[in-house]
């Protein structure tokens, strides 16, 4: 389950908010907050903790949770709150960013009993790009280096299905 702060309410990336009408908080710290709400709320409908909710169908296992960021706060946020991150590839701070919420990770684990600590999943994206389906593309190397688990494209204008799959026929 990927959850995220969400742009700014000028981010091109609010287009999908702003057709929706849904409201965008103006501030950062806002925003920041009702990530923290919304992870409070997960947390509770997961639990079994709650006696009027003891009945209410949950997964056996919650579904893993990752939070898009691109501040140090979310960073940290992530690492203590949910199972993994998802960075900008090319942000200026994505090392440092995933650097935060790896080290808030492990302060947690190191809180936490062996039994209730989840694998961290370091998740980047990038704008569609078919060399990236090349492992030893330098973006890629550097992404191993670092020990992103996943990359995730972003394709802003279309991308057929036989583009897709011609660029991971080459990989």
């Amino acid at each position: 389950l990927g959850l995220g702060a969400g742009a700014s309410p000028a981010s091109p990336f609010a287009s999908e908010q702003i057709a929706a009408e849904h409201h965008i908080e103006p501030t950062l710290a806002g925003r920041h907050a009702l990530v923290a709400r919304q992870l409070d709320v997960l947390d509770l409908l997961w639990s079994d903790s709650d006696p009027e909710r003891r009945d209410f169908p949950r997964p056996k296992r919650p579904p893993h949770v990752l939070l898009g960021v691109s501040s140090r706060p979310l960073a940290r946020m992530a690492g203590l709150r949910t199972d993994g991150v998802n960075v900008r590839w090319n942000d200026a701070s994505a090392d440092e960013l995933i650097a935060a919420a790896r080290s808030a990770r492990a302060a947690r684990d190191a809180d936490c009993d062996a039994g209730e600590r989840r694998p961290f999943l370091v998740t980047v994206w990038a704008r569609w790009d078919p060399a990236l389906f090349d492992a030893e593309h330098p973006d890629r190397l550097a992404m191993a280096a670092t020990a992103v688990d996943r990359l995730i494209l972003l394709a802003i204008d279309p991308v057929t299905p036989d583009e897709i799959a011609a660029a991971a026929a080459k990989s």
